[in-house]
């Protein structure tokens, strides 16, 4: 049931924080089973795992607008217990079609699209949760502590998922995914979510106005509109390194799938590290020249990449420090976005903001995901010694090094993240 206050309190932030551990136990099955199935569909052709990525996200970019209008509408935890158990279902289809058949490609792509249908509509939801059960001045430093579990879980899940598989089939490994869906509905049951009291005008505003209102919102804070374009650009533009990483160190380097969940482990690793620094440190200066020196390292660490292809094998271990220091800085970057909205958004509107942040920051990505496995293919045969993922991702780096420059020059994305200018 839920609680009809709004103000977020001590009450809600604890109801907050046992929600919060129960749905990261989630996130840790999901995180565990979703590089098992990676690990199935890799060593083959880029572009199988170019089609993998496209239909777990595309989801998110066709539905996330609406999701946030449902986040913002209905009730949240009915939302959020219909989607996990969507997910598990989904994997427990999984778990079957392995016991019963042979699995073919196409029945795991249909299984992808249907859990990224129902994160589209999950994430909304947890992410307006926060700020309206969190207050304010715990929020940057709860946001921090997110990334930083968040991070970890992304080293975990690597690591622990090739292990599990040199002890257990795959069929009996899905069924982590099962087992931390029921851990995180467990405290689900037990928490009160606060209901958002809402005004009996926006009562009595049509679905469709609620969406319009989420973009005139977004016009209200100076940069932001610039900045979610170059963040489009930018997740175009990692999409190989998403998309293609597997391939880049089965096949290019010939490496094992012990080797890449290690490695795979190493960007998580970074996240680690920045988002401990986020929690860490209360305040932040410039916020805006934090996020354009730490794209920048980005990029220089992205075309790097290429450099282990070069050189003798002893030195493949750069990879390691490279990934490392991409990742350091995302979620400083994140944290900082993310926080100034929350400090600008009234709690009722923040799920259709949070969406539309979403979509059109991302809504770029399905191109690189699709576009990804079949260049570095076209590239390959001219290539040389970097291979054709390894060009690919030089390419990249030196078109979004110049993107990033190019904009912080010519637009106003600089203005975000400074309080002053940030409209109440």
């Amino acid at each position: 049931m839920e609680m009809e206050e709004q103000q977020a309190s001590k009450t809600t932030f604890q109801n907050y924080l046992l929600l919060w551990i129960g749905q990261n136990f989630s996130y840790l099955g999901s995180a565990i089973v979703a590089f098992i199935i990676i690990l199935q569909l890799a060593g083959g052709a880029n572009s199988v795992l170019s089609i993998a990525a496209i239909l777990s996200f595309a989801p998110s970019i066709l539905f996330g607008a609406i999701a946030g209008v449902f986040a913002d509408r209905l009730n949240k935890k009915i939302i959020i217990i219909i989607t996990d158990s969507l997910q598990a279902l989904a994997t427990l289809v999984l778990i079957i079609l392995y016991y019963t058949v042979i699995v073919q490609i196409w029945q795991i792509y249909v299984i992808l699209a249907f859990r990224g249908i129902c994160q589209a509509f999950h994430g909304p939801v947890v992410s307006a949760l926060t700020p309206l059960m969190v207050p304010k001045e715990k929020l940057s430093r709860m946001n921090g502590i997110g990334y930083l579990l968040s991070s970890f879980i992304g080293i975990v899940g690597p690591v622990v998922g090739v292990s599990i598989l040199l002890v257990l089939d795959v069929r009996e490994a899905l069924w982590i995914d099962i087992i931390s869906y029921i851990l995180a509905m467990i405290p689900l049951f037990f928490v009160r979510i606060p209901k958002v009291n809402h005004t009996e005008e926006s009562k009595k505003n049509s679905f469709f106005m609620d969406l319009k209102e989420g973009f005139s919102i977004l016009g209200t804070i100076p940069g932001l509109i610039s900045l979610m374009t170059l963040a489009m650009i930018i997740n175009m533009l990692l999409q190989p390194i998403d998309v293609l990483f597997p391939n880049y160190i089965l096949v290019e380097f010939g490496k094992s799938q012990q080797i890449l969940g290690f490695v795979s482990a190493s960007f998580p690793l970074g996240i680690l590290v920045g988002s401990l620094i986020t929690s860490i440190k209360k305040k932040w200066k410039h916020k805006s020249k934090w996020i354009f020196v730490g794209l920048n390292v980005v990029y220089v660490c992205y075309g790097l990449m290429v450099l282990p292809k070069l050189l003798p094998d002893v030195f493949f271990n750069l990879i390691y420090v490279l990934l490392v220091l991409m990742a350091i800085f995302i979620p400083i970057a994140n944290v900082l976005l993310i926080t100034s909205i929350q400090m600008v958004v009234p709690p009722e509107k923040y799920g259709r903001i949070a969406s539309l942040l979403m979509v059109f920051s991302s809504i770029a990505s399905p191109i690189g995901m699709i576009a990804s496995g079949y260049i570095a293919d076209a590239l390959a045969p001219v290539s040389g010694p970097m291979g054709g993922i390894g060009f690919l991702y030089l390419l990249s780096a030196m078109i979004g090094l110049f993107i990033n420059i190019f904009s912080w020059i010519f637009s106003d994305w600089r203005k975000i993240g400074s309080e002053k200018d940030l409209k109440k």
